[in-house]
């Protein structure tokens, strides 16, 4: 793990928890769900991966 892998975690896990949260306040599914990737994403990927994908899945947490 490098400094900018670990970085990203936190900067897509903090993003999910957001996402989460939001989504269980107003009992939103998609936000719940993308919340639940986010927060998983850096467990599951590494490197430039976690900043493409988690980029990509960020957009669509203040998507309408």
């Amino acid at each position: 793990m490098d400094p900018a892998s670990l970085f990203a975690g936190l900067v897509f896990a903090s993003l999910g928890f957001y996402s989460w949260q939001v989504g269980r306040r107003r009992s939103d599914a998609r936000r719940l769900i993308l919340g639940a990737v986010l927060v998983g994403l850096p467990l599951v990927l590494d490197g430039w991966a976690v900043w493409a994908v988690g980029g990509a899945l960020g957009v669509f947490v203040f998507w309408p």
